[in-house]
C-alpha cells in the first residue's frame, strides 16, 4: 500500500510503500534536510493521495532512507538527566496580631465597675430614700430631686414593728355620754423618726360581742391637734387623743390597733 508521509521540519511530501516500513518499525530519514522522523505518525491525509490535489498543491519527492532499528548491543545507555534540586517552599508569612495595651483593659474594666458602682448606689439611694434622709440629711436635696424626676415624694419610715401601744385610756364625755374620749401613746423604738400610723379602734358590749370598728387615720385624728408632728421622734413617745361619737351604743370595752394603710 503506498502512502503519503511529510517531513515534519521542511515539509516535503514522500510516497512510499507500507511494507518497506515494517523492517525500519516506520522510522525513516529526510533526503532534503536529514531529519530521522517516523514516517507512519507523518502520514498526509488521504485527500493528497488525488495525482491532481498533489500536483498543484504538494511537492512530492522520492528521496527518503529508511532507518534500520538498532540493536540491543548499539543502544547506549543515555546520561540521567541532573536531578531537580528541590526549591524550598518560602515560609509562610506569619501573622501577628496586635495585643491593645494593658491600660486598655484597665480602664474598660475600671469604667464599667464604676459604672456599676453608681447604678448600685442609685439603686439603694431609691429603694430606701426615706431612711437616707433621716440618716444623712445633707442628701435630702440629691434625694428631693431624684423624687421630682420620678413622681415619687419623700416620707418618713414605715415599720409598724418598730412601733407599741405604750398606753391606753377611755373615758366618757363627762357633759356628753354618747361621746368618749381615748387617750394613747405610741412608743417609737427604733433610732430614726417613724411615720405616724394609722389606728384601728373596735368597741364592744358587756357579753364582749363587737358592737362597731372605726380605722382612723393619721389626718383624721391630727385634725383634732394644734401642733401637727411630721413623725415620732426615735425613742420617745408620741400621745394621741382621739373622739368618738357612739350614739345610743351602750360600750363598755375596746381594742387598738396600729397599722400603716400603705
Amino acid at each position: 500500500m503506498i502512502i503519503l508521509t511529510q517531513c515534519p521540519h521542511c515539509r516535503t511530501v514522500f510516497r512510499l510503500d507500507t511494507l518497506t516500513l515494517t523492517g525500519s518499525a516506520g522510522r525513516a530519514r529526510c533526503g532534503v534536510c536529514d531529519l530521522a522522523f517516523n514516517a507512519i505518525e507523518q502520514h498526509v491525509p488521504e485527500a493528497l493521495t488525488d495525482e491532481s490535489y498533489r500536483a498543484e498543491h504538494v511537492p512530492v519527492a522520492e528521496s527518503l532512507d529508511l532507518i534500520e532499528p538498532l540493536a540491543e548491543s548499539d543502544v547506549t545507555e543515555t546520561a540521567p538527566l541532573p536531578s531537580a534540586v528541590p526549591v524550598a517552599a518560602a515560609p509562610a508569612p506569619e501573622f501577628s496580631f496586635t495585643q491593645p495595651p494593658a491600660h486598655r483593659h484597665m480602664l474598660g474594666l475600671g469604667l464599667l465597675n464604676a459604672s456599676l458602682l453608681i447604678l448600685l448606689v442609685l439603686q439603694f439611694t431609691w429603694n430606701e430614700r426615706d431612711l437616707l434622709v433621716l440618716r444623712w440629711p445633707a442628701a435630702t436635696p440629691l434625694v428631693a430631686q431624684m423624687c421630682q424626676w420620678q413622681g415619687c415624694r419623700l416620707q418618713l419610715p414605715h415599720d409598724i414593728e418598730q412601733l407599741k401601744l405604750a398606753s391606753t385610756e377611755l373615758a366618757v364625755d363627762p357633759s356628753n355620754s354618747h361621746v368618749l374620749h381615748v387617750h394613747l401613746s405610741v412608743q417609737n423604738l427604733s433610732s430614726h423618726t417613724m411615720a405616724l400610723p394609722d389606728i384601728a379602734i373596735s368597741l364592744s358590749g358587756d357579753d364582749g360581742q363587737t358592737l362597731v370598728r372605726k380605722n382612723i387615720t393619721t389626718a383624721q385624728y391630727l385634725t383634732q391637734r394644734e401642733h401637727r408632728s411630721p413623725g415620732i421622734a426615735a425613742d420617745t413617745e408620741y400621745p394621741i387623743d382621739l373622739t368618738l361619737d357612739i350614739g345610743q351604743l351602750n360600750v363598755s370595752n375596746y381594742k387598738l390597733l396600729l397599722y400603716y394603710a400603705s
